[in-house]
């Protein structure tokens, strides 16, 4: 099957996210900035009182957090090939890359299409589209590791098995930008304490 669904380049995004979060160590939620370019997603929680409460960013293979209140990072090592981490601003907004579809494979599903891309061992990608060629949910498949993204209109859902924790988004005045925006860099406070993930 030859079907390609019709693609728009994603160059970056910037505005307002409402989230919330659940994990086994509780509920969070609240209202972030959010920048992304193509390979990255940045996010700061401000306060009421102009000061941030978190600030973090995914990139390549990596995921950092700063929990200012506590005084804690919290790091994430991930194993994704590059093909996959060099477009987690795609993922998350819902692009799908163009340079996946070139060797994608299409299957007809009950209500619209699915789209497989593999990558090298057992890492791969389903990418389910409706019958109007509209992303509505993308899994990561790098065993043992897993993510699944939903999207709705002006929101998307992430969900993560491997840490029993899942993640709503919906974007308020968000706007998509004409050129890739500069990727901010973190600075690790001193005295925080470290806290590091492998999802592998």
């Amino acid at each position: 099957m030859s079907w390609q669904p019709p693609l728009k380049e994603f160059f970056g995004a910037q505005g307002f996210a409402s989230y919330q979060i659940d994990t086994p160590k509780g509920r969070f939620h609240g209202e972030a900035f959010v920048l992304a370019g193509a390979d990255f997603i940045y996010f700061e929680v401000p306060s009421p009182f102009g000061l941030t409460l978190y600030q973090g960013i995914v990139y390549e293979n990596h995921a950092e957090i700063i929990d200012f209140l506590r005084k804690q990072i919290y790091f994430f090592e991930f194993s994704f090939p590059k093909e996959i981490y060099s477009h987690w601003g795609n993922i998350f907004f819902g692009f799908f890359p163009y340079e996946w579809s070139k060797y994608a494979t299409a299957y007809r599903e009950d209500k619209g299409f699915c789209l497989k891309v593999s990558f090298a061992g057992k890492k791969q990608v389903l990418a389910f589209f409706s019958d109007e060629g509209k992303l509505t949910s993308l899994e990561i498949k790098c065993p043992p590791a897993k993510l699944k993204f939903n999207y709705r209109e002006n929101s998307t859902k992430l969900i993560i098995p491997r840490l029993r924790s899942k993640a709503d988004f919906s974007y308020q005045g968000l706007r998509l930008l004409s050129s890739k925006p500069t990727m901010p860099q973190l600075f690790t406070p001193r005295g925080f304490k470290v806290l590091f993930y492998a999802i592998k």
